[in-house]
């Protein structure tokens, strides 16, 4: 009998043209109801139709159910239906976030011009908030990318985005990884240089290159000087008549501007997050030692958006430490 009651509604379903907003709706609460009756293919079928949407001129000249100016509104109530699937559905977050990406610059804005942007992200962040964890690390991934970067600072601020706030906030060695690489960026104190320059030239190739990653310091590495900035770890010389380098210059990651921007917006939704994640506090307050960041400073004409604001996040992130423990006064020095 259910099945039987099922069928037209599944009828309905078939073709995108006869799609309306009543029928995504009782959908949605019958999903709410009977999720476990349905299975992947139903997912399947509703990606099959919002394809259709990034041809939306083709679409239009089509005879479909709706009314006219609703494309964006039928196609928001697609992507409602996302989070009432079952949990399988979550194989679909590789291909629904890269479709709504499209379709937000595919549909004309509603009403105002970022609306287009809310009216189909809120849906959107609904299914990934299902699935927090998964989500987080798709766009951990590819935090490099601009439009991925945007979107997950996007949803984790919204408070439908709550679910993915609170991963992100509980992934801070994920963040530290994918903003600063595997190993701890930190800038050496006096006698960690002293130390550095004890070892000398007599260091082989390759050694030291462990604690050079988690303490900061610039183990010689001879016939490796004179490699590009690609080197995981950058030294001045070889020779053990020279001096180790007064800091050690933090590596460059792929998304390491990225992800100082993402720490930045968590830290200003979460002000105590860097105090109660020391390693992640540390590799920011390497960040801002390091001499290189003060080369970029000095170019800053030549920089990438993200490299323009680094210094403006990590210093907003540092002020927002010391606000929230006043004590600290060894990272108020340090700032100045």
């Amino acid at each position: 009998m259910l099945q039987s009651s099922l069928r037209p509604i599944l009828l309905n379903l078939a073709t995108y043209r006869t799609l309306t907003l009543p029928l995504l709706s009782g959908l949605a609460e019958l999903l709410s109801l009977l999720s476990a009756w349905f299975n992947v293919t139903l997912g399947e079928k509703l990606l099959e139709h919002l394809d259709r949407w990034m041809y939306l001129e083709r679409l239009q000249a089509e005879n479909t159910a709706w009314k006219p100016g609703e494309d964006a509104k039928v196609a928001a109530a697609i992507i409602e239906l996302f989070h009432l699937l079952p949990d399988v559905a979550k194989v679909f977050l590789p291909r629904l976030v890269p479709l709504v990406d499209g379709l937000e610059r595919a549909l004309p804005a509603v009403d105002l011009p970022s609306e287009v942007c809310s009216i189909l992200e809120a849906p959107l962040a609904k299914f990934l908030c299902k699935y927090p964890q998964d989500s987080v690390d798709y766009f951990l991934a590819k935090l490099d990318d601009p439009q991925q970067y945007r979107r997950l600072v996007s949803v984790a601020s919204k408070p439908e985005g709550q679910a993915m706030r609170a991963e992100l906030l509980a992934s801070a060695d994920k963040v530290l990884a994918v903003t600063f690489g595997d190993g701890l960026p930190s800038a050496p104190s006096a006698p960690a240089s002293e130390s550095a320059a004890k070892m000398g030239g007599g260091a082989k190739a390759g050694e030291g290159a462990d604690s050079a990653t988690d303490a900061g310091e610039a183990a010689p590495r001879g016939e490796d000087v004179g490699k590009d900035e690609a080197t995981p770890m950058e030294t001045d010389g070889g020779s053990g008549d020279k001096a180790a380098a007064p800091a050690a210059p933090t590596p460059r990651h792929s998304s390491r501007f990225e992800g100082i921007g993402l720490i930045a917006e968590l830290v200003a939704l979460e002000p105590r997050w860097l105090l109660d994640n020391p390693k992640l506090l540390e590799a920011v307050r390497a960040a801002w030692a390091d001499p290189r960041r003060m080369e970029r400073v000095a170019e800053e004409e030549r920089l990438s958006d993200h490299e323009v604001h680094e210094s403006e996040r990590l210093l907003r992130c540092l002020v927002s430490c010391v606000r929230e423990d006043r004590s600290n006064t060894r990272l108020l020095f340090q700032m100045l």
